[in-house]
């Protein structure tokens, strides 16, 4: 079986992956209406794409890679700021493609990781009361 992959491990691979947020910027631009895609602009709240403050800047970085020319380092530090934002779409978008059984593994692994998070934090949270 493949690597299971859960939205901590893609919201750290949209971080510090210029492939990885090559990727989210096509998958997010393909899923905007084509009204928002002209106008570079969000106005539908479907949950699906870009939201309304990041459209205009991330919808000009996809345009701009479907044009064939590649990101700036500055253009680059601003999609490894905004895009983990959008790991849960993505995360979602990913489990969809999976069989039944890797599904359940990668919310499994995901579920895992969240609660180990928790009790790190609520350990954390004793010691320095």
């Amino acid at each position: 079986m493949a690597e299971i992959l859960t939205q901590r491990a893609i919201r750290e691979g949209l971080r510090s992956k210029a492939g990885w947020q090559n990727r989210a910027l096509e998958l997010l631009f393909s899923w905007q209406t084509e009204a928002e895609r002209e106008m570079e602009h969000t106005g539908e709240l479907n949950g699906r794409g870009f939201s309304r403050t990041d459209s205009e800047i991330l919808t000009s970085f996809a345009k701009q890679m479907a044009e064939g020319r590649p990101l700036s380092p500055r253009q680059r530090e601003v999609a490894a700021k905004e895009l983990p934002k959008y790991s849960r779409q993505i995360w979602r978008h990913y489990l969809a493609g999976l069989s039944t059984i890797d599904r359940w593994a990668a919310e499994d692994a995901d579920r895992t990781e969240r609660l180990a998070a928790n009790r790190v934090t609520r350990a954390y949270l004793r010691v320095a009361a």
